[in-house]
């Protein structure tokens, strides 16, 4: 065989040999592509587990700083029940001394009445008891004069009687 010939098969061996390194350079970055895509996605798997970490910390914070209000608004609304308790027993309390001083004070003034009352109801039974004796004393005195004037009209009417009698005992005399 000629050296051209050689040379011929031996590019020819060299290209089939290059052909497969080719296919194995292509086969080799695809796996080199995967082995980079498994990579970025285990990257962005432990980027998202540091940030699912961060999120359950905060999330666990937000719970207890959820739990802390909740016991805050509970004690705040205990202690709020207990003066609006303490403020309506004061008041209570307040307001039944005012209605004690308000009753003892009406009692007061209402027994000042009473006395007040009985005292005038006793001088206007004096009073009354007076004007009873003057009207009795003026009633036997109204007897009195009425049987005197009854007495004095008896005598009135006696002397009428004589003097129509004298009267008449004259115009027979004078001759009338």
């Amino acid at each position: 065989m000629s050296d051209k010939i050689i040379a011929a098969t031996s590019i020819r061996r060299l290209a089939d040999l290059y052909k497969d390194m080719v296919t194995a350079a292509d086969a080799l970055e695809q796996i080199g592509q995967v082995d980079q895509t498994i990579k970025e996605v285990n990257q962005q798997i432990e980027s998202a587990r540091v940030e699912l970490d961060s999120v359950k910390e905060l999330t666990k914070q937000e719970k207890l700083n959820v739990q802390k209000a909740r016991s805050d608004a509970a004690k705040k609304l205990s202690d709020a029940d207990a003066q609006a308790k303490l403020i309506i027993c004061n008041a209570e309390n307040e307001a039944n001394g005012i209605l004690d001083d308000a009753s003892e004070k009406a009692n007061k003034i209402l027994a000042g009445a009473n006395e007040n009352a009985v005292g005038v109801k006793r001088d206007l039974q004096v009073e009354i008891e007076l004007l009873d004796g003057e009207v009795k004393s003026a009633n036997d005195d109204l007897a009195r004069v009425q049987a005197t004037v009854k007495a004095k009209q008896a005598e009135s009417d006696a002397l009428d009687a004589k003097l129509t009698e004298i009267k008449s005992k004259l115009a027979k005399f004078l001759g009338e």
